[in-house]
């Protein structure tokens, strides 16, 4: 099973293996957070074995950081976007696909997705940072 919900908040995640999925496009990791728990995650290009993540409103803008929309600049781009707080990664999920930000306007995100369509998202929606692997 695949993470699509990122729902372990502050605790740091190195990844341990890189895999191919057959169910999927974008290669996957093992996630192995600092309290122990593993999970399986979508993995952004340039990503290598040993390298951490984190799911944070106040996590810096790296590859493969998860924040909430409001803390990611504009033209960053963005994978795994969910549509509402807590809400499980929806768009830009496939290999090579990537979102970006393009607009922040009161409560709500722009964001031009792979198809050039421009969705308004709620901005205390996650994502992650980079583009599918």
């Amino acid at each position: 099973m695949v993470d699509f919900t990122y729902n372990k908040f502050n605790i740091s995640a190195k990844i341990a293996t890189i895999e191919y999925d057959p169910d999927r496009s974008g290669f996957i990791g093992l996630a192995v957070y600092a309290d122990g728990e593993k999970r399986y995650v979508l993995l952004p290009k340039g990503v290598k074995v040993g390298d951490s993540f984190i799911v944070s409103e106040k996590a810096p803008v790296a590859p493969a950081n998860r924040l909430p929309l409001k803390a990611i600049p504009v033209d960053t781009f963005v994978y795994n976007v969910s549509l509402k707080p807590g809400g499980k990664a929806l768009m830009a999920r496939s290999a090579g696909n990537a979102a970006k930000v393009k607009a922040q306007e009161g409560s709500y995100t722009f964001i031009e997705l792979p198809s050039t369509e421009v969705r308004k998202v709620i901005n205390t929606a996650w994502a992650n940072i980079g583009a599918v692997s």
